[in-house]
């Protein structure tokens, strides 16, 4: 097989799967508000769904969102409300031993709504606040990051759920060494 017969072959894979990915994540595109939150969605699907890390969850309450996260995995749900507010992206892990779990929005920020005037910045950092007391870690993506690196946005995320839930069950390890510890003594 030639060089050129192979990447023909390679390119009729890469379309089917192109044409998968997108049928599964047609009703999620379709809740998206701009091209920078289509971009992120598809590096969470490339970087986070695709390995099982990251679930997608349909569209609900924030409440109901956190019921069920399964250990090791984290959820993913879009135009979640949480104390009045609706986030474009909303991811959450598990922790070990009962502690609550790891919450973080993620905003995707076009520069016309964000930032342009002191008004809407006042604005976005009411609501971050307004968030952070419902437990919620905000990170913003201004629109240029997303373009110039989508998947870097996503894997930032990724990787700080990933080592969220590492420490969390680090903890939990050194409170029953502790415990066993005092136990022993």
């Amino acid at each position: 097989m030639s060089i050129d017969d192979y990447n023909d072959k390679l390119a009729a894979i890469l379309n089917d799967a192109l044409d998968n990915v997108e049928g599964f994540l047609s009703p999620f595109l379709e809740n998206c508000e701009s091209p920078i939150e289509k971009l992120f969605l598809h590096a969470v699907w490339a970087n986070g769904v695709w390995n099982g890390f990251v679930e997608f969850v349909v569209p609900c309450g924030f409440e109901f969102f956190l019921d069920g996260i399964e250990v090791d995995k984290a959820h993913f749900a879009q135009q979640i409300e949480i104390s009045g507010y609706r986030v474009d992206f909303l991811f959450a892990i598990s922790r070990a031993n009962g502690e609550p779990p790891f919450v973080v929005a993620v905003e995707c920020d076009g520069h016309d709504f964000h930032e342009k005037t002191k008004e809407q910045a006042a604005r976005d950092k009411k609501r971050d606040r307004t968030l952070n007391d419902a437990g919620v870690i905000v990170y913003r993506f201004s629109g240029s990051e997303i373009w110039a690196d989508a998947g870097d946005c996503a894997k930032q995320i990724i990787v700080k759920l990933w080592d969220e839930n590492r420490k969390s069950w680090e903890r939990n390890r050194a409170r029953s060494l502790d415990m066993e510890e005092r136990m022993n003594a």
